[in-house]
């Protein structure tokens, strides 16, 4: 991110129609701007962990052998968008974060060939088998996980 002006929060924005996935259900996605998508203004749930829990997590799973299936490797104290944007800032010691609107993410997405829906939409999953089999997420806050990325 360096120390310009760039790490704000996603919003969402008009932009072209499409037929792309946006949930199960007539109102999956919740209340929708006149265009058709739902309003985020950066307060999309997001899911983070941090590398050293993922790392931890990964043993822990390889040595109990009763554990099988999906597992979810993630914080249980979900964050959004803008909360942790913020937190990367504040951890790289920049004070200004720009917005990124629909209409830029939509470029970058393509130029990175995934969809923009993975920043746009509310996305979050909690280590709910991890933590029943024992495990102890260390790192539950977004704000000091990002500062310790920096030592």
């Amino acid at each position: 991110m360096g120390r310009s002006a760039r790490g704000g929060p996603q919003y969402e924005g008009p932009w072209f129609p499409h037929r792309r996935y946006r949930g199960i259900g007539p109102e999956a996605s919740g209340p929708t701007l006149r265009h058709g998508h739902p309003p985020t203004h950066g307060r999309q749930r997001f899911s983070w962990v941090h590398i050293d829990d993922v790392i931890r997590a990964v043993r822990f799973i390889d040595n109990h052998e009763e554990i099988a299936g999906p597992i979810n490797v993630s914080s249980p104290n979900v964050t959004n968008n803008s909360n942790l944007v913020s937190a990367l800032r504040r951890a790289v010691r920049t004070a200004i974060g720009i917005p990124a609107p629909r209409r830029l993410l939509e470029i970058g997405m393509l130029i990175l060939r995934q969809e923009s829906e993975l920043v746009l939409n509310s996305r979050w999953v909690e280590p709910e088998r991890l933590e029943a089999a024992g495990f102890e997420i260390r790192w539950t806050d977004v704000e000091a996980a990002a500062k310790s990325l920096l030592r």
